[in-house]
């Protein structure tokens, strides 16, 4: 995420139950736009993602393909797994 995104982003604070090993890697792995929010509605993730550019681009979410409008915004609708 770009560092001009970040100042707006409240913080999130979650208890969670460890054995204190942390773990890496995405939870979601996007790529050809930008992620502007994920939110779960009701029993599916909603994933809404914008293009800065002025072409439409093709852009993966995990699994899923998609294309996104120039400088357009979409929202997609995956499962949860």
């Amino acid at each position: 995420m770009d560092q001009w995104e970040r100042f707006a982003l409240p913080l999130l604070e979650v208890d969670i139950e460890s054995d204190g090993a942390m773990l890496s890697g995405n939870l979601l792995d996007v790529a050809g736009a930008h992620l502007s929010a994920v939110r779960k509605v009701n029993e599916r993730v909603e994933v809404r993602l914008w293009n800065e550019h002025a072409n439409q681009v093709d852009v993966s979410i995990g699994d899923s393909r998609t294309v996104v409008a120039p400088f357009g915004i979409s929202t997609i609708h995956m499962s949860v797994s």
